[in-house]
């Protein structure tokens, strides 16, 4: 009976461990906007990052942080992050060169 328990246990133990990893798992999205005409007028790249974890299925936690560059990437600009629980967030790189731009004034 040993025998049959001993496995049972590893294989139960390796199932919970695989299953907790799953859930604790991001789909992050990264989108490189270049170039960016910033609302001053000046020209550079911005890098928008969208990491999607936990939560719950109808309202998982989101993080976007972008960061602001200039043309030549030599100089940062600044950092914007906005941690979210909604679905107002960039999902293709249109919408997030759109994020990038509305949020270029908040960054610091």
């Amino acid at each position: 009976m040993r025998r049959f328990i001993a496995p049972l246990f590893a294989v139960v133990l390796l199932l919970g461990v695989a299953a907790l990893t799953q859930a604790t798992t991001q789909d992050v999205q990264k989108y490189v906007c270049d170039p960016i005409t910033y609302p001053d007028g000046t020209t550079g790249v911005a890098i928008v990052r969208v990491e999607i974890s936990g939560g719950t299925a109808a309202a998982p936690t989101v993080m976007v942080t972008v960061e602001y560059y200039n043309a030549d990437r030599s100089q940062h600009l600044g950092r914007y992050e906005d941690w979210s629980s909604s679905s107002d967030f960039p999902k293709d790189e249109y919408e997030a060169h759109d994020f990038a731009f509305n949020h270029y004034h908040d960054r610091w």
